[in-house]
C-alpha cells in the first residue's frame, strides 16, 4: 500500500487493534503485589581470582567494599615462611600501592578493597590505602593487580573490575499479566552483564496498567526506586529503560523533578516511547465495546497516551485537527517542560514504512467520523508513530524539543511495537555502558561530562 493511502476503518482497524492488545497483554512483567523485593546486598563481594597472564572481567553492582581472593596454595604447598604480597590498583585520582608482608603463606589470600575509606584490608588489618570513591555518578572501570613473592617463586593476579549503576526497567500495558520480570529480556541484558538476580544491576518495576494513570504510575515508580534501589546500592545516580507507557512515567519523574529525578538519573533510554501519544486508544473509545481487549484502550493510563498532534479531519478538504472529544492536556503539559541538561538521552523506536508490505502498519490520521472513519499510516512500530517516539512535529504539531533536540536516535527495525523492548535490549545496553567514569571522577575531584548534544 502506498504511504498515506486510506482503508475503510471500521472492522480492519479494531481487529488490528484487538490483536495488538493481545499480543501486547502476554509480553509485559509482575503486579504490584508480585515485585521483586526489596534487595538487601552484602557489604563485600568475593571475586575469585585468575592468573595476570589470562585476565578477566568482572562484572558487578555498584558496591562499597570488594573482596579479591588470590589462590596462594602453589607457593603454601612448598613449607613455611614468609611472603612478600604487592597490590596495585588504579582508583582514584593516583593508583594505589601496597606492599605488606605475610609470616606464613595460606591456601589464598583475601584482601577487601573498602571503596568509601579508600582502604585496602588484610584479614582486618590496613595495609594500604588509595583515594576514596564518592558513590558512583557512572560506571566505574578499575584494574586490580596482585603479586605475592616468596623467595624466587611469583604468583600474580590481575582482575578488571566493573560496576554498573543500577539500571531500572519501566514496562507498559499489561506487565502485571505476567508472573514475573519478562524473561527474555532479563537474558539478554544478562549478555552485558546485568543480572536480576540479587545482588542486582538490574530492576524490574511493575504496575497496574490497567487501573492506573500516569501522575500516579509515575509516584509509584518514584516510591519503588527510594525503597527497592537505592538502599542497596553504592550509587548517587540511576539508569533508566523506560518501554512504551513505562518511558512516559520516567519522563514525568524527571520533568517534574519528582523525588529529585532531575539530578538522579544519569541515562534515560526510551523505547517506544509514545512521547506525543498514539491513535489506537483514541480508536478504541470509539468502537464497538465487544472488539476483544478494547477495554485495555479505554483505561486511564491509554486515555492519557492519547495523541497531542493534529489527526483528524471531518473531510479531505479540511485541514488537519484535533477532535473535538480529543486532546491530552496531561501528556501537553509534559512535553512543554524541559529536559535536565544532565540526563542522557537516547530514542530507541520501531520503524516501518507502511509502503512496505509484511511490516507493522501505525495508524496516523482519521478522515471523517469513527467508526466508519478512513486511516492513513505512516511509519512507526504498528502502535506509536515514529515521529511520537523522536518527538518530531506531526502534521503542524510542535513536536517535543525537550526529546528532539536532545535523544541520540536509533532506529530498531521493522519490530512491532510488543516486540521493541525485547529486540532493542543490545542497543539499550550500548547506550547504557557508552562510558565509565574516570579516576578523578570516581574520587570526586572532576567535573562533570556533559551529555551528548
Amino acid at each position: 500500500m502506498k504511504a498515506g493511502g486510506r482503508r475503510p476503518l471500521y472492522g480492519r482497524v479494531p481487529r488490528r487493534l484487538g490483536a495488538a492488545l493481545c499480543a501486547g497483554v502476554v509480553l509485559m512483567p509482575v503486579p504490584a503485589r508480585g515485585q521483586i523485593p526489596p534487595p538487601s546486598l552484602p557489604p563485600t563481594l568475593s571475586i575469585l581470582a585468575v592468573p595476570a597472564d589470562a585476565p578477566a572481567r568482572v562484572i558487578l553492582p555498584a558496591v562499597r567494599a570488594l573482596e579479591v581472593k588470590v589462590a596462594t596454595n602453589s607457593l603454601a604447598a612448598q613449607g613455611t615462611g614468609p611472603a612478600t604480597v604487592s597490590v596495585t590498583t588504579d582508583l582514584g585520582v593516583a593508583p594505589g600501592r601496597a606492599t605488606f608482608s605475610l609470616a606464613e603463606v595460606p591456601p589464598d589470600i583475601t584482601m577487601e578493597f573498602d571503596l568509601p575509606n579508600g582502604t585496602i584490608r588484610v584479614d582486618g588489618r590496613a595495609v594500604g590505602a588509595f583515594t576514596p570513591v564518592a558513590p558512583l555518578t557512572d560506571n566505574l572501570r578499575f584494574p586490580i593487580d596482585v603479586a605475592v613473592r616468596r623467595g624466587r617463586k611469583v604468583v600474580s593476579a590481575h582482575r578488571d573490575i566493573t560496576l554498573l549503576l543500577p539500571t531500572v526497567i519501566v514496562p507498559g500495558f499489561s506487565n502485571e499479566l505476567r508472573s514475573g520480570p519478562n524473561p527474555l529480556v532479563v537474558q539478554r541484558f544478562a549478555r552485558y552483564g546485568y543480572t536480576a538476580a540479587q545482588p542486582a544491576t538490574l530492576f524490574w518495576f511493575s504496575f497496574q496498567s490497567h487501573t492506573i494513570g500516569i501522575e500516579e504510575g509515575a509516584q509509584a515508580l518514584a516510591a519503588f526506586v527510594r525503597r527497592a534501589v537505592l538502599p542497596g546500592t553504592y550509587a548517587a545516580k540511576i539508569n533508566v529503560v523506560g518501554y512504551s507507557a513505562g518511558a512516559v512515567f520516567a519522563r514525568w519523574n524527571i520533568q517534574y523533578d519528582v523525588d529529585g529525578w532531575s539530578g538522579l538519573v544519569n541515562r534515560f533510554v526510551m523505547i517506544a516511547a509514545p512521547n506525543e501519544g498514539a491513535l489506537l486508544p483514541y480508536i478504541g473509545e470509539h468502537v464497538p465495546s465487544f472488539i476483544p481487549f478494547v477495554q485495555v484502550a479505554r483505561s486511564p493510563l491509554a486515555r492519557a497516551i492519547c495523541p497531542v498532534f493534529p489527526f483528524w479531519r471531518e473531510s479531505a478538504a479540511d485541514p488537519w485537527s484535533v477532535p473535538p472529544d480529543g486532546g491530552n492536556a496531561t501528556l501537553a503539559a509534559l512535553n512543554a517542560r524541559p529536559m535536565p541538561p544532565e540526563v542522557r538521552l537516547y530514542s530507541l523506536y520501531g520503524n516501518n514504512d507502511p509502503a512496505r508490505t509484511g511490516g507493522p502498519q501505525t495508524a496516523a490520521r482519521l478522515t471523517g467520523l469513527l467508526p466508519g472513519a478512513a486511516v492513513d499510516y505512516g511509519p512507526g512500530d504498528g502502535i506509536v508513530l515514529t515521529a511520537s517516539a523522536l518527538g518530531l512535529p506531526i502534521n503542524g504539531s510542535p513536536g517535543v524539543p525537550a526529546v528532539a533536540e536532545r535523544a541520540v536516535r536509533v532506529d530498531v527495525g521493522r519490530v512491532y511495537h510488543t516486540h521493541v523492548l525485547e529486540a532493542a535490549v543490545p542497543q539499550a545496553a550500548a547506550a547504557l555502558q557508552d562510558r565509565f567514569e574516570t579516576a578523578a571522577e570516581a574520587a570526586g575531584t572532576a567535573p562533570t561530562v556533559s551529555p551528548p548534544p
